[in-house]
């Protein structure tokens, strides 16, 4: 269905075509003055063509096409006239109209026009389309560049510091007892202080250490597009190592495990990828119930018809913005304010569940907050130690 505008200082033509052109569900809007047209442009959205007489008064129709020419230069305007004068569509054409009606128009012919150009504007939005990938394309090519570039360059420093911060924490275990040994009264005191602090700090440096691990990997993961996801993994490893990791974000947060699949052990992807799946998806549900007055989480192990094992993140938050919901696996579309989240987590984690055959969705519940549903083919079925063959 087109948006299609005449205009005739002759309503008989006007109500001619009307006719023609409903018939076929065309959305149609008349004018009698190509004055009324103009003004009528300047208000509301651009139509997918304009069919005008030649010859009217004030605005004739060669008026009409040169304005829209300079103002709209992509605009289909065609010329409906009885006139067979030659100079006249020599000047019509160099003006660039898209095409000619001659009254008393036919409507097979009307028809045939339109449906030509409903083609076309067809053909224009797909490439236009296309065009846009590509240059997405490219942009997150370079992008790509760049973030691996970043990874190398952050990697160096990084393990430099996880590096001494190893050596640091065994000098320390070997020089407290030193200390111990040799401290009077005054400085027992400071000591005591000392002696919690400095794990503390030693800690506090190696997991933010361990953070600019993970997002390297995440960069990493997101760069290279031909890594070898083969082999298997042992989920429930990877949820309670992902809860390690995590342990200071998931606070005072309720996190319990629900599972109802105990005889699967393995899913076809390697564990440390599963380690990153979940880490992503408990960190967003954790962000997500961080205003909530009793923040849950519950992660729950199902069964899928025997072939795949279904790991569900279900958190009481805030639930997931309708606008945002198509959006999510978008690389760097993030909801979270500036600087606090990349945009990469859902992206790197919907390309790993993708390569492992997987699939990852996510709803809003309707008691409020979101659940972030992984769906893993399984590797291998191997009953757990304790439960039934």
């Amino acid at each position: 269905m087109m948006k299609i505008w005449i205009v005739d200082d002759d309503q008989a033509s006007l109500a001619a075509l009307r006719m023609m052109l409903q018939h076929e569900d065309h959305t149609v809007q008349e004018f009698s003055a190509a004055k009324a047209l103009l003004e009528q442009l300047s208000r509301e959205e651009l139509p997918d063509l304009i069919l005008t007489d030649l010859f009217m008064p004030v605005i004739d129709g060669l008026e009409l096409l040169a304005e829209l020419r300079q103002n709209f230069p992509e605009l289909p305007v065609t010329m409906v006239t009885s006139s067979r004068d030659l100079q006249l569509t020599v000047k019509a054409i160099n003006l660039g109209v898209y095409g000619f009606l001659l009254k008393p128009v036919v409507m097979e012919e009307l028809l045939m026009m339109v449906q030509r150009l409903e083609r076309e504007l067809g053909l224009r939005r797909r490439v236009a389309e296309e065009q846009e990938r590509l240059v997405h394309a490219q942009r997150l090519a370079g992008i790509g560049t760049l973030a691996s570039g970043m990874a190398h360059e952050i990697n160096n420093p990084n393990s430099f510091i996880r590096g001494n911060i190893d050596i640091m924490d065994k000098l320390w275990k070997r020089i407290l007892p030193i200390l111990e040994n040799g401290a009077d009264a005054a400085s027992r005191d400071l000591l005591r202080f000392v002696k919690e602090e400095v794990p503390q700090i030693l800690d506090g440096v190696r997991n933010g250490s361990d953070r600019i691990t993970q997002i390297v990997n995440s960069l990493s993961l997101y760069t290279r597009e031909t890594r070898d996801l083969s082999g298997k993994g042992d989920f429930r490893a990877a949820i309670s190592q992902a809860q390690v990791i995590l342990n200071n974000k998931l606070g005072v947060i309720a996190v319990s495990v629900v599972d109802e699949a105990p005889g699967v052990v393995n899913v076809t992807a390697p564990e440390i990828h599963l380690e990153q799946m979940l880490i992503n998806l408990l960190s967003n549900a954790a962000d997500a119930v961080s205003q909530s007055p009793r923040p849950r989480i519950t992660i729950r192990i199902q069964s899928i018809n025997g072939s795949c094992v279904g790991i569900d993140i279900i958190d009481n938050g805030t639930g997931i913005d309708e606008a945002a919901l198509g959006s999510l696996k978008t690389p760097f579309f993030t909801t979270k304010n500036q600087g606090e989240g990349t945009g990469l987590g859902l992206h790197v984690t919907h390309q790993l569940v993708t390569r492992a055959g997987g699939t990852l969705t996510y709803v809003n519940n309707p008691q409020g907050g979101a659940t972030f549903s992984l769906a893993l083919p399984i590797a291998q079925y191997e009953p757990r130690q304790g439960s039934a063959a």
